[in-house]
């Protein structure tokens, strides 16, 4: 409980944190939102609202899983700084390798939804102002998820997003550490790397059925997008005209972070102490 409260509260008080996992995200949600939209003056009335909720989902798909690699590794660069006490406390006291884990997937889940309740429904009232800006007259209704259950569905793959980040991090780190620290920096830029990769991949070209379902990156923008507009996993996300069972996603999804979480109490057990001269020439 201890470690959990410590990384809860230094989370919300990290600055790197808040300004480039909360602040640079609301960004280019309010850039979305006030700018991009003025392409879709030309869009027929009868698609309109389709393609408005579409567009407030897409900025859900990537603003969620970046914001969960932003903050799993401002969590996890504190294992890198503490190889003494886990090694310790492993040895004479009573930290399990799962208890561990469990500290910080608690902590990341009471983040989550934390930014959840804030981002999404900031996300909702920035679109609404930005397509009315432009001309566009929708309803809060339009913009906002299809149903009330969708609500819920999107809180709850945002918790998953945020359990495959905090473990894919936590993976990373341990493997460092039980290898060559000097590579720990690298590891920061890892989950948002590939969380832009697979973002741009998903929007702009149509990708095959089965990396959709297998690479976790897309099964939860897929996931997302799915709850948002009460469909299947789209197979790109310019359209929702062809789509997938969103059971596939759900499972590969839930399959990674277990199988993560395993290689990680696996690899925790050999941790040993690392000087903090090495760290500092990492």
């Amino acid at each position: 409980m201890g470690l959990t409260k410590y990384l809860i509260v230094r989370s919300l008080r990290n600055r790197n944190t808040l300004l480039w996992g909360y602040a640079f995200s609301i960004f280019w949600i309010t850039v979305g939102a006030f700018i991009f939209t003025k392409n879709f003056s030309s869009i027929p009335p009868q698609y309109l609202s389709d393609v408005t909720r579409l567009y407030t989902a897409d900025w859900l798909t990537f603003a969620i899983p970046y914001m969960g690699s932003v903050v799993a590794v401002g969590f996890l660069q504190t294992l890198v700084y503490q190889t003494a006490a886990v090694a310790y406390l492993r040895r004479f006291g009573m930290l399990s390798p799962w208890k561990y884990l469990l500290s910080y997937y608690t902590a990341m889940t009471a983040l989550i939804i934390i930014v959840s309740f804030t981002v999404a429904p900031l996300n909702i009232v920035l679109q609404y102002l930005g397509f009315n800006y432009n001309g566009m007259h929708v309803g809060l209704d339009v913009v906002a998820p299809k149903t009330w259950l969708g609500f819920a569905e999107l809180l709850g793959v945002s918790i998953l997003s945020a359990l495959f980040m905090v473990s894919l991090v936590l993976l990373l780190y341990v493997i460092v550490l039980n290898t060559d620290v000097s590579n720990a920096t690298f590891v920061d830029f890892i989950p948002m790397f590939l969380t832009y990769v697979f973002y741009f991949l998903y929007l702009y070209m149509e990708l095959p059925h089965w990396l959709i379902v297998l690479s976790p990156f897309t099964a939860i923008m897929g996931l997302i997008t799915a709850t948002y507009i009460n469909t299947g996993v789209p197979v790109t996300l310019m359209s929702e005209t062809i789509t997938l069972n969103p059971i596939y996603a759900l499972s590969s999804l839930t399959a990674w972070i277990v199988a993560l979480s395993l290689l990680s109490v696996i690899l925790i057990l050999r941790i040993k102490y690392v000087p903090p001269e090495k760290l500092r020439v990492a």
